[in-house]
C-alpha cells in the first residue's frame, strides 16, 4: 500500500479530488507496484542480490532435473472434444542419451 500511495502521489496525473485519487490507484497495475517494490529491496540490500546469484544455478539444475522425472514417467492428459465424449493421452519422454 505504501508503494502504492507513494507512486500515485509522485506521479505526473495532478490530483485534486477524491475521484482523480481512486481512478489514479487503480491505473496502477499491480505488476508495476511489485516491479517498484523489487528494485527498492534489491538497492538496498546487496547480499541477497549475491545469494540469489549463488543459489541460482543449484536451483535451475533442481527444476531441470523435476521436469525430466516428469517427462519420463509420463502423464496422462484429458483432451476434451467437440462431442460430449473425453478421451485421454498419455505423453512420455524416453530417457536416452544425455539430458541437460
Amino acid at each position: 500500500v505504501k508503494e502504492q500511495l507513494n507512486m500515485v502521489f509522485k506521479g505526473e496525473k495532478k490530483i485534486s479530488t477524491t475521484e482523480d485519487f481512486k481512478g489514479a490507484l487503480k491505473a496502477i497495475p499491480f505488476s508495476k507496484i511489485q516491479e517498484q517494490r523489487l528494485k527498492s529491496l534489491e538497492k538496498d540490500s546487496q547480499p541477497i542480490i549475491q545469494l540469489r546469484k549463488k543459489l541460482k544455478p543449484e536451483l535451475q539444475d533442481l527444476v531441470n532435473r523435476q521436469r525430466l522425472t516428469i517427462l519420463e514417467a509420463g502423464e496422462v492428459f484429458n483432451v476434451p472434444k467437440s462431442n460430449k465424449r473425453h478421451r485421454t493421452l498419455f505423453c512420455r519422454q524416453d530417457a536416452e542419451g544425455d539430458h541437460r
